[in-house]
């Protein structure tokens, strides 16, 4: 039987991994976030493009 120290050390163990899966989450999604950002931003500049391209 596990003593009361075992099962907390095991428990933080867990935690840390669960919060280490947490972290590469979050950082995914902001990596996602990032490219929709630039996405959007390439589109806006690209519109600017081509209105200043329309003036004579």
């Amino acid at each position: 039987m596990m003593n009361n120290y075992q099962q907390v050390s095991d428990r933080m163990q867990k935690i840390e991994d669960l919060l280490q899966n947490f972290t590469a989450k979050m950082i995914d999604q902001q990596n996602v976030s990032n490219d929709i950002i630039e996405a959007m931003y390439r589109i806006e500049i690209e519109r600017a493009s081509k209105k200043t391209k329309k003036i004579p």
